[in-house]
């Protein structure tokens, strides 16, 4: 078995060092995941052997994203466009034809606690997330297991 730590992108990847992390006992390999509808972008998932090592060796990676040109947006700037589209009725909002997704949703997730002399980090949490499907499937074309 092996365990991966996802870095949350704040945006666009540009560039992943993992030099420092090969250091670390137990890293295996960092993953970036490639997503061509754009709707993940820049996802970086970092393997080890064990949780904690992929942990410690997330702490090592050094990952440069591209914030571009919206890093200047603001709150209020994001609630004023909003504001601006509801009352635009030639844009319109979709806040009324919008349905979300829902649990019923989502792919069933099979979730087995094996036992460790790991820290135990998180038992009661829901094991589902929109992005768990990628990061495992990442995690398998990568390291076949």
């Amino acid at each position: 078995m092996v365990y991966g730590v996802p870095l949350l992108p704040p945006t666009r990847l540009t560039n992943v060092n993992d030099s420092d992390a090969k250091g670390v006992k137990g890293y295996l390999k960092t993953l970036t995941l490639d997503d061509p509808s754009g709707t993940v972008p820049g996802w970086v998932v970092v393997v080890g052997e064990t949780l904690m090592a992929a942990k410690w060796s997330s702490q090592k990676i050094k990952v440069e994203w591209d914030v571009g040109e919206t890093a200047a947006v603001s709150e209020a700037d994001i609630q004023e466009h909003s504001r601006q589209l509801i009352a635009d009725a030639s844009k319109g909002s979709i806040l009324d034809t919008y349905t979300p997704l829902r649990m019923v949703d989502t792919p069933d997730i099979e979730i087995e606690f094996v036992d460790s002399k790991e820290v135990p980090v998180g038992l009661g949490e829901p094991g589902t997330t929109v992005i768990a499907p990628a990061i495992a499937n990442a995690i398998y074309n990568a390291v076949g297991a």
